[in-house]
């Protein structure tokens, strides 16, 4: 009796905590969507070519501003954080000047009542040193989305805790695919 009893037991606790390891639900978001660079990083473009393979109304704009008729329209802001030293200097601004123009996004995006969701897709390639200017930017998001090999410190999972934003985790960068499908309801 003892050795159902503590089975049992244990099988409670092995579901409680793989509860909480699991990703949250997926939020649903609405089109249409802006997205944008936060550090340069070609991640971006990576989410681009996915949103428009799964037929998503979107605008990608990797240096963009929050103005324009693409900006006041989108009701969603995807954010995708990682610095690219490369990234940045074929766009033509330092670290201070994306800081800034991030910075802008956020703001525009709260007192526009947007949607936002974060992304860092780069995994360990982009929790370099230049990532590290733009890494907090992931606390001032609705929903995080991260790669988990970029997450291999907890870095991500600590800031998400600490700021109550859902934190989905993901193993591949190609799912990102079929999260735009089902956030968006595609």
């Amino acid at each position: 009796m003892k050795k159902i009893h503590f089975l049992a037991m244990t099988l409670v606790l092995l579901f409680c905590v793989s509860a909480l390891w699991a990703n949250p639900p997926l939020p649903r978001a609405q089109a249409p969507v802006y997205t944008t660079a936060f550090g340069q990083s070609p991640d971006s473009n990576f989410v681009n070519v996915l949103a428009r393979r799964v037929g998503l109304n979107q605008t990608h704009m990797s240096i963009g501003n929050p103005e324009g008729a693409e900006w006041n329209n989108a009701r969603t802001l995807i954010a995708v954080i990682g610095g690219s030293m490369k990234g940045l200097g074929a766009a033509g601004v330092g670290v201070p000047a994306e800081i800034r123009r991030c910075d802008s996004f956020i703001t525009s995006a709260r007192a526009q009542n947007k949607f936002i969701i974060g992304m860092h897709i780069g995994g360990e390639d982009r929790r370099g040193p230049t990532s590290q200017d733009f890494l907090h930017f992931a606390s001032e998001v609705d929903f995080l989305i991260v790669r988990a090999d970029g997450n291999r410190d907890g870095f991500f999972t600590r800031l998400a805790s600490e700021r109550g934003i859902p934190l989905y985790t993901i193993e591949h960068t190609r799912e990102i695919e079929r999260i735009l499908r089902e956030i968006f309801e595609l």
